[in-house]
C-alpha cells in the first residue's frame, strides 16, 4: 500500500514540477515585472537601507501609519561617475494621474561628478519615481520556463528539431544545454527516487522490534535512505556535465535493487 502511495506522490510531483510550479513561478515574475514601483510604499522599512528598484537607494528614519516619513536620505545613480544624495526632513509617496512622487520637505540635494561635490537647499521637491525600475530579472529562469519549452530547446541544439514554438525572450544557445539538463532532471526524473526511498523505509518490517538488530537496521537504513536522498541531490547539480542516460535510469536502477531485497528477504523469511 505505501508503495501504491509513494506513486501517486510522485505522479504528484511531477505535475507539480512541469505544470503547476513554473507557471506560477513566471506569473509572479511578471507580476513584478510589469508592477515598476507600484508595490515600492509597501517596502519601506524603518532604518533600513531600500534598493529594490535599479539605481536608487533609499533609507528611512520613521514611518507612521498614515505614510509619512522622516529623515529620508536617497542615493541616486545618475551615471557611472555621477551620482545624488538628497536629505530631507520629512516626505511622503503620493499618487497623481496613475504616477507616483515622492514629495520631500526642507532638505539639500548634493551631486557628485568626478569627486567634484555640488549643494544646494530645498523647501520642497517631488521625485518622479517612475522613472525607476523594478530590479527583477527581466528574462525569465529556467525555473519559471515551461516544460515543454526546455525540451523543445533542447531538441533544437541536438536534433534540429522545433517541437514547439520558443518564446523570443528565451536564449535557447548550446551554452544553456547544461542548465537545462539540470533543471529538466530535477522536474522529471529526480521525483522517481520517492519510491526507492519509500521502500527503503520499508524494509524496517523486515525485522521485529523485539530483535536485538532491530536497532541495528533502523540506523541502517537511515543511512541508506540519506545516501539515496544525497545522490539525488548531487546528480541533480553534475547532471549538466555529464552522460544524462544514466542519471535518467538511476532512480530505477535503485528502486529494483530495493524492491529486489524486499521480495528476497520476505521469501527467506518464509
Amino acid at each position: 500500500m505505501l508503495i501504491i502511495f509513494s506513486f501517486l506522490f510522485l505522479l504528484l510531483q511531477i505535475i507539480l514540477n512541469t505544470l503547476i510550479v513554473p507557471k506560477t513561478l513566471n506569473s509572479a515574475r511578471e507580476y513584478i515585472r510589469n508592477s515598476n514601483v507600484d508595490f515600492f510604499p509597501n517596502l519601506i522599512k524603518e532604518k533600513k537601507f531600500i534598493d529594490v528598484v535599479e539605481n536608487l537607494t533609499i533609507f528611512v528614519e520613521s514611518k507612521d501609519e498614515n505614510g509619512n516619513l522622516k529623515n529620508i536620505y536617497l542615493k541616486d545613480l545618475v551615471k557611472k561617475d555621477q551620482s545624488q544624495i538628497i536629505y530631507a526632513e520629512s516626505g511622503k509617496i503620493v499618487s497623481e494621474n496613475d504616477t507616483k512622487f515622492l514629495v520631500l520637505n526642507n532638505g539639500s540635494f548634493i551631486d557628485i561628478n568626478n569627486n567634484n561635490l555640488t549643494r544646494f537647499a530645498f523647501k520642497r521637491t517631488d521625485i518622479n519615481l517612475d522613472k525607476y525600475s523594478s530590479k527583477s530579472t527581466k528574462t525569465p529562469k529556467f525555473q519559471e520556463l515551461s516544460t515543454i519549452n526546455l525540451i523543445s530547446c533542447l531538441y533544437k541544439l541536438n536534433y534540429n528539431i522545433i517541437l514547439s514554438k520558443i518564446p523570443t525572450y528565451f536564449q535557447c544557445e548550446s551554452k544553456a544545454e547544461n542548465d537545462i539538463d539540470e533543471e529538466l532532471f530535477k522536474r522529471i526524473i529526480k521525483p522517481f527516487f520517492i519510491p526507492s526511498i519509500v521502500l527503503i523505509a520499508c524494509l524496517i518490517i523486515l525485522s521485529s522490534k523485539d530483535s536485538y538488530k532491530y536497532s541495528r537496521l533502523q540506523n541502517i537504513l537511515f543511512i541508506i535512505g540519506f545516501f539515496v536522498i544525497v545522490i539525488s541531490e548531487i546528480t541533480a547539480r553534475y547532471i549538466g556535465n555529464s552522460k544524462i542516460e544514466f542519471f535518467i535510469i538511476l532512480p530505477l536502477v535503485t528502486f529494483l535493487i530495493s524492491y529486489l531485497f524486499f521480495i528476497f528477504k520476505l521469501r527467506v523469511g518464509r
